[in-house]
């Protein structure tokens, strides 16, 4: 995690932004569930769609920090 997190801090968003778009990016992703519990939560994540997709260097990055499941 704390790996993860200094990549979306380099990224210059916060690692749930990080997140979102990762798995959003996943052609067998149909949604992401985020769990907001307020609004300031929820305007949150969705300000992550404002964040621009990661780069193939920082998704190579992610890469070696939690290998990909390789039955996907």
């Amino acid at each position: 995690m704390r790996a993860l997190d200094v990549l979306a801090r380099d990224w210059g968003h916060p690692l749930h932004h990080l997140a979102l778009r990762w798995v959003l990016r996943r052609k067998i992703v149909a949604t992401a569930i985020i769990g907001a519990r307020n609004c300031e939560q929820l305007d949150s994540c969705l300000a992550a769609l404002d964040a621009p997709k990661p780069n193939p260097s920082l998704l190579a990055a992610i890469d070696k920090v939690a290998p990909p499941d390789s039955k996907q």
